[in-house]
């Protein structure tokens, strides 16, 4: 099983589970910044994107397919600048640290480990290196069962 079968799965439970947080999350954080400034309104409209664009992806990933990989990009962005800010503009050291640290050398672990892998998502809608295989046709059977809400 690949990981972004599991994430993206259509589980009406993960689904269910997920979509009153992300809601919430979508609604409330905006709601929660005082004293306005450019930087703190980008960060908030991505967080709020990134919630949004989660439900989307959750509740159906194929009918869907930018919401996966907008969330994606999002985290691969976000990476990219925890990357520019620790090694280009901190002037710390490239050193190993604890993971816990904010620091050049744990940007570029985050950044190969995580913001690598969400770019990859985001170009190619996968995580593996290999292009999926074509799944065999199959006569259609009419609608799809799940497509409608009990």
């Amino acid at each position: 099983m690949v990981f972004g079968e599991v994430a993206f799965s259509r589980s009406r439970f993960v689904f269910w589970g997920t979509a009153p947080f992300l809601l919430a999350a979508a609604v409330g954080i905006p709601l929660s910044v005082h004293d306005w400034t450019l930087q703190k309104a980008l960060l908030v409209a991505a967080l709020s994107l990134a919630c949004i664009c989660a439900l989307f992806a959750l509740r159906d990933a194929r009918r869907h397919p930018w919401a996966a990989r907008t969330l994606s990009a999002l985290v691969f962005l976000a990476y990219a600048g925890y990357l520019v800010d620790e090694v280009l503009l901190s002037g710390k050291p490239i050193v190993p640290t604890p993971r816990s640290a904010a620091s050049p050398w744990n940007s570029i672990l985050g950044f190969c480990v995580i913001g690598l892998p969400a770019l990859w998502y985001t170009l190619l809608g996968r995580f593996t290196l290999r292009a999926p295989r074509p799944e065999p046709e199959l006569p259609d059977a009419g609608p799809d069962p799940e497509d409608f809400d009990a």
